[in-house]
């Protein structure tokens, strides 16, 4: 995620990052009130802590969420977050948080 987070800020995006989702939900909480825009995020966090922690940032902060997996299937579509397949470039990432960000 270093090589994200660095093509992230070089864009001046602003990029939070936390090892495990509990982490990342008491990051959330110190940041109160200040927008998200948007979470990415692995599927593979063990026990579906992913798709815990995309679904309470969806509801709590209503954000967009960008998994980035190595297996995308169309029931995947019906979720309401976005894809993006690895591997990918850089520019691809920047492409489809660009059209998140924007949307």
């Amino acid at each position: 995620m270093d090589s994200i987070q660095q093509a992230l800020q070089r864009r001046r995006y602003a990029v939070l990052t936390a090892p495990t989702a509990y982490e990342a939900r008491q990051l959330l909480q110190r940041r109160g009130k200040h927008p998200v825009h948007l979470l990415i995020v692995d599927p593979a966090l063990p026990r579906g802590e992913a798709f815990a922690l995309a679904n309470f940032i969806t509801a709590s902060r209503g954000a967009a969420v960008l998994f980035l997996s190595e297996i995308v299937d169309d029931s995947m579509g019906n979720t309401g977050f976005w894809f993006l397949r690895r591997p990918f470039t850089m520019a691809q990432l920047i492409h489809t948080v660009r059209l998140i960000v924007r949307a």
